[in-house]
């Protein structure tokens, strides 16, 4: 609830799906509708008015969202001009008075931040394997970052969790957003953690596993 009172929060049908509403003392109750799926909830409402949280798809994925009265109901995902390469914002739980978004992620949680902003660390995507992992064989990985302010220059670190030293990356970007790959070899079959870090050229650093 804001302070214009206005209360967001889901309902229920009867044995029916959750669905995401925003009240108002001179509209009502209103139902914020889903992208062609059946469920969805609203998580936060800031002092204008804007509405977050998570509408489901026809095929029952999750979406982060924003909803307005003048634009209704958006996929959050295509306000994100430069998301990193696999990027999808599932859920959006919170919104401050400047339009500042926390969300969850297929990469974890992340603020969504409605301008551009220097000296911040660059925001890495999802990890991707290239084949099947095999003992004893190359195995190819890659993931693609992104960064707030486009005149830096990114390094990338791979670490593999089998107690081998880490390794650079192999770096392909412009313009403050690109991909790192990497290609390591496991000696044994066993459970690793890889985690791929990458520092722009302010020093700051972000890292995903």
């Amino acid at each position: 609830m804001n302070d214009r009172d206005t209360v967001v929060g889901i309902i229920r049908i009867v044995d029916g799906p959750y669905r995401a509403f925003a009240w108002t003392r001179q509209a009502g109750m209103k139902d914020l509708g889903t992208f062609g799926g059946r469920s969805a909830y609203a998580h936060d409402v800031n002092q204008p008015g804007q509405v977050v949280g998570s509408p489901e798809t026809r095929d029952g994925a999750s979406r982060a969202f924003v909803w307005t009265g003048a634009e209704g109901l958006v996929d959050l995902n295509t306000r994100i001009p430069r998301a990193p390469s696999g990027f999808v914002a599932t859920a959006a739980r919170g919104i401050s008075d400047n339009g500042a978004i926390v969300a969850d992620s297929n990469a974890g949680l992340v603020l969504l931040v409605p301008t551009a902003a220097t000296h911040v660390a660059p925001t890495v995507g999802p990890i991707r394997r290239s084949g099947a992992a095999r003992v004893d064989m190359p195995l190819s990985v890659s993931a693609g970052f992104v960064d707030a302010d486009p005149g830096e220059t990114h390094r990338a670190t791979w670490s593999w969790g089998d107690g081998s030293k880490d390794e650079a990356g192999v770096v392909a970007e412009k313009n403050g957003a690109g991909t790192s790959s990497g290609k390591h070899v496991y000696r044994a079959a066993g459970l690793y953690t890889v985690t791929l870090t990458v520092t722009d050229s302010s020093g700051q650093r972000a890292s995903r596993s």
